[in-house]
């Protein structure tokens, strides 16, 4: 309540009560809510077409996923009975699809057909062209490009925004700014209970800021509680930076640490190579051995063989 109410005072711009902006948020809410689904699926594409200038390919390609994905896809799986217009709008994306490689100009084309399907007066007229629902729907822009079709901005509000210190109930839509009334103005109406506590709350801020202003012309009263906090501060600071410093020693102590670990476990890393080396020499050498000892077996049993038999053929003579 403290942030829509209007301070008054000479050198302080007057801030506009902000309920203007939910009262065009539930005409919005509103209207979305009378539609049935078809009708929500077509301004969804329109939302969601909204294109740079001079698009690309890529753009439109971008644009169609979009939509499939966030709106089409959820459309069709909750939307069993559908009417006529909305069997006509499924058949041309269907048609679309037999396309191998489309055409900038078959995009084109595409969005313009999809985009006939809306013809639902949308609320809140244009903003630069685009539709009021499409832009973030700031009431500075309700039927903005309406009014300015035949009417300039200027910077004198019709109605008076603030009067007597209270809230007038009127808008920043553009409308409360031409020459003469708009068929497009927001207006809100207050009771008399709500003047009545706006303006209470306006006189006591209004007393507020002067009791200030006195206080600050003379004596400071808060000199003291502001060196208070200023020392606080700077011990505050010099614990950080001792605080610092510390982690700074500790940091180096850790890395000269992690360095000797390094060098370390490179020299073992080298003295490990070198072991493993010594120690498949050693394993080659005696592979080695032991295929000249498995050989001179061989010829051993060999010439124990031969004997054998001499010694049998001598034994027979």
């Amino acid at each position: 309540m403290l942030r829509t109410c209007e301070q008054q005072n000479s050198n302080i711009k007057v801030n506009k009560m902000d309920f203007g902006s939910w009262i065009v948020q539930k005409k919005i809410n509103d209207f979305l809510q009378s539609l049935h689904a078809f009708e929500r699926l077509t301004i969804d594409f329109c939302r969601t077409a909204l294109l740079p200038k001079n698009p690309k390919i890529s753009d439109y390609q971008n644009t169609m996923q979009t939509f499939h994905n966030h709106y089409y896809h959820k459309f069709l799986y909750h939307n069993i009975h559908r009417t006529p217009e909305c069997r006509a709008f499924i058949k041309h994306l269907k048609d679309f699809e037999t396309i191998q490689k489309p055409k900038k100009e078959e995009y084109v084309q595409l969005f313009q057909t999809l985009r006939s399907f809306q013809k639902k007066e949308l609320p809140g007229g244009h903003y630069h062209t685009i539709p009021f629902v499409f832009t973030d729907q700031s009431i500075t822009k309700w039927f903005h490009d309406e009014v300015c079709t035949n009417n300039k901005l200027g910077d004198t509000f019709v109605n008076d925004i603030v009067s007597n210190e209270t809230w007038t109930g009127h808008t920043k839509c553009p409308a409360n700014r031409i020459s003469k009334q708009s068929p497009h103005l927001v207006n809100i109406e207050l009771n008399a209970k709500q003047k009545q506590t706006l303006s209470k709350i306006q006189k006591q801020h209004v007393q507020w800021n002067k009791d200030f202003v006195t206080h600050m012309d003379a004596e400071d009263p808060y000199k003291a509680i502001q060196m208070e906090h200023l020392q606080r501060t700077q011990e505050h600071v010099k614990s950080i930076n001792s605080k610092y410093e510390e982690l700074s020693r500790h940091y180096e102590e850790l890395y000269q640490q992690n360095t000797g670990l390094k060098h370390a476990v490179a020299q073992t890393q080298q003295t490990n190579h070198r072991q493993f080396d010594e120690l498949n020499g050693l394993r080659y050498a005696l592979d080695t051995k032991i295929q000249e000892l498995s050989y001179k077996n061989n010829e051993i049993m060999y010439k124990n063989n031969e004997l054998y038999h001499l010694n049998k053929r001598v034994r027979y003579t």
